[in-house]
């Protein structure tokens, strides 16, 4: 499964903050569209910094256990402040090692220089619930059609970096995935059955059927001589 930020020993992230004053220029004026919001550095390690402030700093030893963030966002405006700071707003999913997801608000800040913009280090993080949607998966394998207990299951979205967090069927075969609206790809994977990625599902509603997933098992794809 795809790990979106992962802390090995410990992570450092480097943070640019812009060194304009943030004020505007009476003969530019910004174009808010033009913000290059980046989703690994922007949302997804604020979002680390927010939830997991240690994973930031070296320990003594430098040894911290191995950890997995996995985040959804959808952006939903950018607004002008009265600053003349850009402002990119939307919602979140964040998860830590699997367990069970935070969710809230995000501001994202900008301060502008003629027409090119600079992320700051202010970010607003407001933890509240939102409009979230469940991804409902049935596994089965494909020989006899059984139930497969225990298979990975993961949502990730065309650009490869968000995801929501990964799953396991339960003993009928279920996975339960929440994620923001968009299109994902939904990944499922057994040690003892081939891996498969399904075709985009299009998540516009609050419960959408994934359908039945079939996996083959592994022997049945080595030929014998």
């Amino acid at each position: 499964m795809q790990k979106l930020i992962q802390s090995g020993v410990w992570v450092a992230f480097l943070f640019t903050v812009g060194c304009g004053s943030g004020a505007l220029n009476s003969s530019e004026s910004p174009n808010l569209s033009t913000i290059p919001l980046t989703l690994t550095t922007d949302v997804g390690e604020s979002l680390v910094r927010h939830f997991a402030p240690q994973a930031t700093k070296p320990p003594a030893n430098r040894q911290l256990p191995s950890r997995v963030y996995r985040f959804d966002f959808v952006e939903q405006s950018r607004t002008l402040s009265p600053e003349g700071n850009g402002i990119i707003s939307g919602v979140f999913l964040f998860n830590i090692n699997n367990q069970p997801s935070q969710s809230g608000l995000i501001e994202l800040i900008y301060t502008s220089e003629g027409s090119v913009w600079h992320k700051t280090q202010d970010v607003r993080i407001v933890k509240t619930e939102v409009e979230a949607i469940t991804l409902i998966a049935n596994v089965r394998d494909s020989e006899s059609g059984q139930p497969l207990e225990d298979v990975e299951v993961e949502a990730r979205r065309p650009d490869g970096v968000r995801t929501s967090r990964t799953v396991r069927t339960d003993a009928t075969g279920i996975a339960t995935l929440e994620v923001l609206p968009g299109d994902f790809e939904i990944s499922v994977d057994h040690p003892n059955f081939q891996p498969i990625s399904v075709t985009t599902v299009h998540a516009d509603k609050a419960q959408v059927s994934v359908g039945d997933i079939q996996l083959t098992p592994i022997n049945k794809l080595i030929r014998t001589p």
